[in-house]
């Protein structure tokens, strides 16, 4: 238990609670949901599987705190950078680097880097346009420090949009790749701001937070119309958020979660990732644990579902409210809480 301000603690939950879900879900990953119930019985995998005492974090933990640190910094480029150098070379501190984690050997373990963001960002070391049609979970996983920010920064929500989706669209060239990421970033902001009478609020009638979502919604519609005024663009945003009524609309239903998951995707995507991860949410809206072991067990991205899931609920309900077995043996704890509280000074 620490002893900290609302604020604080629901940044460090969301930076945790997003490793927790990467985690959890790391595991899982490349397995179908018959294989994971068969090798964890019928609820599926509800605990760390531990290597070597450690709940390993994957590519999503690691360049979730490079765009924390390349916030600290002002150059999230240069901090993806950094991040493509621990991917392809050993360990090699130097004094060059700008980021300070690119100096933790453990950010120089490979854990199923994405195939998009490692070329794309050759691409961008070597001076070469990055030409890509991709969508994929890589962008959106690594957002959620754009929304911390922006909520510190008393960013509008609108400027909150343009910022993640430019740092995703450094590699994700699909419009759905980073509106996905642009949305989610703002929803991390809008729960963090969030006081804790509101969230009582929210918790008391779901609907008080779908309404949140849908400020939400009308924010990013705004960053769409002066910063991209593009119609087929704006024609792909309609279908998204049809896709997240659809979520939301299954996470008020009886169906099996499984079924219900099924029906929205794999989470492959960064529009699928972020489904589930709102279904998740709404589906256990007052049990954060039980969101995030929701969003893993499927044939999917299990670990990026878990982790964007993971940072939702975690800001949602903060650091204390996530259970103590998904903090301990979590990879890289310690180094996590440091750089939430280095974006909370920052303020």
């Amino acid at each position: 238990m620490y002893n900290m301000n609302w604020m604080q603690d629901k940044i460090r939950g969301c930076l945790i609670g997003g490793a927790a879900g990467d985690a959890l879900g790391y595991s899982v990953e490349f397995m179908s949901y018959g294989q994971i119930l068969s090798k964890y019985g019928p609820h599926g995998i509800t605990r760390y599987d531990l290597a070597d005492g450690v709940a390993q974090i994957s590519d999503d933990t690691q360049m979730t705190l490079y765009t924390a640190n390349g916030l600290l910094i002002d150059d999230i480029q240069a901090a993806y950078l950094e991040w493509y150098r621990t991917q392809t070379g050993e360990y090699s501190p130097t004094a060059d680097a700008k980021c300070w984690i690119s100096n933790l050997p453990a950010l120089y373990s490979r854990r199923a880097p994405g195939c998009t963001c490692m070329s794309a960002l050759q691409n961008i070391k070597c001076g070469v346009p990055v030409c890509n049609n991709s969508k994929g979970c890589g962008g959106i996983m690594r957002v959620a420090p754009i929304g911390i920010y922006g909520a510190l920064h008393r960013w509008d929500l609108a400027k909150t949009a343009r910022m993640a989706c430019d740092a995703t669209c450094m590699t994700h060239k699909h419009p759905l790749g980073w509106i996905s990421a642009g949305e989610f970033a703002v929803v991390i902001q809008s729960l963090l701001e969030l006081g804790e009478e509101s969230y009582k609020v929210c918790l008391e009638d779901p609907n008080n937070l779908g309404d949140m979502l849908s400020s939400c919604s009308l924010a990013v519609m705004a960053y769409l119309k002066t910063d991209v005024d593009d119609s087929k663009i704006k024609d792909l945003y309609m279908d998204f958020a049809d896709g997240v009524s659809n979520a939301l609309h299954l996470a008020g239903t009886d169906i099996k979660e499984a079924d219900a998951i099924r029906q929205i995707g794999e989470g492959w995507t960064g529009e699928e990732a972020y489904y589930i991860a709102i279904y998740a949410m709404f589906k256990h809206l007052r049990n954060p644990e039980q969101a995030i072991i929701a969003a893993v067990n499927h044939s999917g991205d299990s670990d990026s579902t878990g982790a964007v899931t993971g940072n939702l609920v975690g800001a949602l309900h903060g650091y204390d409210a996530l259970p103590d077995h998904f903090k301990r043996n979590l990879e890289l704890h310690d180094v996590i809480l440091k750089m939430a509280d280095g974006l909370y000074i920052t303020q």
